[in-house]
Parts: structure tokens; sequence; C-alpha cells
């Protein structure tokens, strides 16, 4: 089965859509959290926002909204989709979105939390950047196909947690559902030796 990573930036390209720079209000310093697949429900605030800026004047909400807070932020028809498709441990955190005005855009919004990370990189064949023994940097991931018997359709990688992996099942059930905003890039497979 192929996988790919899906880029929380979206379609750069695409004049008008929604964009953002910043955590939802009322988060502090745990924001970082959503990016990097622990645990937050249970401290994440009940009327979370997101409120337009005037430095990004689109307005049009896709399906995937990009930013560049390494947040998974869907419409509720994407979440249902993942919700019916992945049965890993994932928290599936509500958001409203208002508009530049700070009227309200939508509350049909999500922060998709995948928990923890699933190894399967190759590090043999990936081109990985170390400093003192520690991964500071992949310039190419690469897939171990023996580890990925076993991985959910939706996923993170241990190395770089900020990075969402999907299976080409879930990819084939978005474009199936024409969700908006999806940008994928197939990610390579070998066997480790």
């Amino acid at each position: 089965m192929k996988y790919f990573s899906l880029s929380t930036i979206g379609d750069g390209s695409r004049a008008g859509w929604c964009f953002f720079d910043r955590q939802p209000e009322d988060m502090g310093p745990i924001d970082y959290r959503m990016s990097r697949g622990v645990r937050i429900a249970d401290e994440y605030p009940p009327d979370a926002s997101l409120y337009m800026r005037d430095e990004y004047p689109g307005m049009k909400l896709s399906s995937l909204i990009g930013n560049t807070k390494s947040f998974l932020i869907t419409s509720m028809p994407m979440k249902e989709v993942i919700d019916n498709l992945c049965k890993s441990e994932i928290e599936y955190l509500p958001l409203a979105i208002y508009n530049h005005k700070r009227r309200l855009a939508s509350r049909d919004y999500f922060i998709i939390n995948p928990i923890g990370g699933v190894d399967c990189l190759n590090l043999k064949a990936s081109e990985i950047e170390y400093f003192e023994g520690d991964i500071v940097g992949i310039d190419k991931y690469v897939l171990d196909t023996d580890k990925l018997e076993k991985c959910p359709d939706l996923f993170r990688i241990p190395q770089h947690l900020e990075m969402y992996v999907i299976s080409e099942r879930l990819a084939e059930a978005f474009q199936k559902n024409g969700f908006t905003n999806i940008v994928l890039e197939e990610l390579e497979q070998k066997t480790e030796k």
C-alpha cells in the first residue's frame, strides 16, 4: 500500500482560502501538544476559536485549513471520514472559525490530533541530518516496508511528529469525497537491510 505525507500548509497557490499562523485563542503554552501528538483533550478549551487576520485576506473555508502551526484542521465531513476509517488513538478537538470582522464563519471544524508516533522510518535509506547523535532534520523520508504492515491509516513519525502520514485508502476517501486544499506527497518505501 502507498503512503503519503499530508501537508498542513495546504495549497498556497489557491487564492481566497483562509489561512492561519496562530493557535486558537485561550490556549496558552500548551498548543504545541496538538502539533506533536500529545494528549490535550482534558485541557482543551470548550470554546476554542481561530480568528482570520488581515495578513491573510482569504475567507473561503476549505476541507483542510492551511496553517503554519502544524495543526491538522479539518471540516466536519473530513473529520467523519477520518473517524470512520482510522482505528488508532486520535483526539478530535472542536474548533470555531471567525472571519476578519470577528463574526462566526463556522463551528464545524476540528483539530485532528493523532496520539504518539508509529516507528516506520527506514533510517538507513532516509536522508537524515544528525547533530551530536540527535536528529535535527530530515531531507528525505523513506518508509520501511516491513514496518508498514500494521500501520494505521493516519499517523505521525516519531522522528518528526509534526508530519502527518496517511494511507492510500484514506487518500482515496479524501479524493472520492472531493475534499479541498489537500496536498499529498507519496513517500518512498524500502525494506531496511
